[in-house]
């Protein structure tokens, strides 16, 4: 999954202006956005959403090794 990829995903929940505050670390997400988040893309984990940039960096940290 790369940023692309998410950003994608993050379109279909969220206002344009919205998704970067999402990359740079907006901790408080609804339950609502999460559900919506969730079945859109059920591969990703919960705790991704909360923390999408530290969840992209250890991803592509495992991919690398």
């Amino acid at each position: 999954m790369n940023k692309k990829k998410i950003k994608a995903i993050l379109e279909k929940v969220y206002k344009k202006d919205q998704i970067s505050s999402v990359f740079l670390g907006r901790r408080h997400i609804s339950t609502q956005k999460i559900k919506q988040l969730r079945e859109i893309a059920p591969n990703i984990p919960t705790e991704a959403w909360l923390d999408i940039r530290g969840w992209l960096e250890a991803q592509e940290n495992k991919d690398k090794k």
